[in-house]
């Protein structure tokens, strides 16, 4: 006579996932993944545009801190930073070194925020993915031309009658808060020349036929940091496709962009830039 099975010696049935139902959970992770990562991007790219704000008012800082130490007289346009041959989309040494950021150097005319600044973190920007051959590079910010330049900026008399300031009273019309003074800068540009120079004619508009020396940095949604000259910054949109050309890196070029027609993004940087 055959025994009944008990619950203790019957086959127990094999628990586990069927195929369809380990490609519906796949694809339900796939779905809350799209759902994610763009918001994901988005905190990132706000976290690192109030950490780029945060360098450009220390950059700010040690910009009132020098004039108001050197008799009024604002920072040389190229000496504020190191930056001797400049920095370059290949292997030039000074795209990675940042010991002539913070480190005092022979040349009392060069590196003259060392006092003030001894983080190098504080010359780039976060956002700036874009490295030379030989790395990261250390800096993303460049200073407004029109303010103690060596080779002043080329102005015209229309709308304005634009100066280079070489005192902070220079900065009285439009008013340092509607000067800008340090500029997010796109590699495109920065590492063709390399210097420490935003380079921008105010005088030329751009209705007749501007062009862009040099071009802001889009590393925040085609958004770029701008600082100004009474101590505070913002992100600032760009709209025009002629202002947030795109990076190919390796390419050397003056970034001279010519613009058709009227650029609001050119205007605004006019509007920021001192005159009498």
């Amino acid at each position: 006579m055959c025994s009944k099975p008990n619950a203790l010696t019957r086959p127990s049935r094999r628990l586990g996932f069927t195929l369809i139902e380990l490609l519906v959970v796949i694809a339900i992770i796939a779905i809350l993944a799209a759902m994610l990562l763009p918001a994901l991007a988005a905190a990132k790219r706000k976290a690192q545009g109030a950490y780029c704000l945060n360098n450009a008012k220390q950059l700010n800082l040690a910009f009132i801190m020098f004039y108001g130490d050197n008799d009024d007289k604002l920072v040389s346009n190229n000496g504020w930073v190191e930056c001797g041959n400049g920095m370059n989309w290949f292997s030039n040494p000074e795209n990675i070194d940042t010991g002539l950021l913070v480190t005092n150097t022979t040349d009392t005319t060069t590196a003259l925020f060392v006092p003030y600044i001894k983080t190098p973190a504080t010359y780039r920007c976060p956002g700036d993915t874009i490295p030379s051959q030989n790395g990261t590079r250390v800096r993303s910010y460049s200073l407004n031309s029109s303010l103690n330049n060596s080779v002043p900026p080329v102005v015209a008399s229309s709308p304005h009658n634009y100066i280079e300031a070489h005192k902070s009273n220079d900065l009285n019309t439009p008013g340092p808060a509607n000067v800008f003074a340090f500029m997010d800068e796109s590699p495109w540009s920065m590492l063709y020349t390399g210097k420490s120079v935003f380079s921008f004619d105010p005088g030329h508009q751009a209705d007749s036929g501007a062009y862009w020396r040099a071009l802001p940095a889009f590393f925040h949604g085609k958004a770029g940091n701008i600082s100004f000259c009474d101590g505070h910054a913002e992100i600032h949109k760009w709209v025009e496709g002629t202002t947030y050309q795109v990076v190919t890196p390796g390419v050397t070029s003056n970034g001279a962009h010519k613009i058709v027609g009227v650029s609001q993004d050119y205007n605004y940087l006019a509007e920021l830039t001192p005159y009498h």
